[in-house]
């Protein structure tokens, strides 16, 4: 079940939040509530500003899951690096992202990597290759991502990889030929 917010009461046993992108809450609201949701495990923010995603965030979800995010900002935020148990992360329609940051490498457990219509993404980090559990790398729609790193090839649970519309790849690495469980 998802559950939206829709006031300013916010409990510690909420294990899933929409925050839809026509809804405004007041910048204090994520300092002096969200703290307290200690079982979150799903969280889908749509059109969030950079300051209130770190700041969201910046409230150490140690059980989340599932992070969804849909925003205009230019990079991932720093505080991402302490949801080291997040297995399925969602970046959709961040224009203006240029890079995914190094600091990706600590997710060790993600397992889905979905990064959509992302149109100035260039790279994605070439630390990549230590996701370990990563099964889906979903970079549909990431225009000018011009190329994906040679450790692409270390992650062996990887069986699904959609570079769809990613118009600016000209050759894919030569070690995604050693994949055992990929597809084509």
């Amino acid at each position: 079940m998802v559950w939206c917010f829709v006031g300013f009461y916010v409990t510690k046993n909420i294990r899933a939040i929409w925050l839809p992108e026509n809804l405004k809450l007041p910048q204090q609201v994520a300092a002096s509530k969200f703290h307290k949701m200690k079982e979150l495990r799903m969280l889908i923010m749509e059109g969030a500003t950079e300051t209130f995603i770190e700041s969201f965030l910046r409230q150490h979800f140690r059980k989340l899951k599932w992070l969804n995010i849909t925003s205009h900002m230019q990079q991932l935020p720093e505080s991402m690096q302490h949801l080291v148990g997040l297995t399925i992360f969602q970046l959709q329609n961040c224009k203006n992202l240029l890079s995914i940051p190094e600091f990706l490498k600590n997710m060790t457990l993600f397992m889905h990597l979905d990064i959509y219509n992302c149109s100035l993404l260039k790279l994605v980090p070439t630390t990549l290759g230590d996701l370990k559990h990563l099964t889906e790398l979903m970079l549909k729609g990431c225009e000018n991502l011009k190329e994906l790193p040679q450790s692409i090839g270390n992650i062996s649970s990887l069986s699904i990889l959609d570079l769809s519309s990613c118009k600016s790849i000209e050759s894919l690495p030569t070690t995604l030929g050693e994949l055992k469980h990929f597809t084509s």
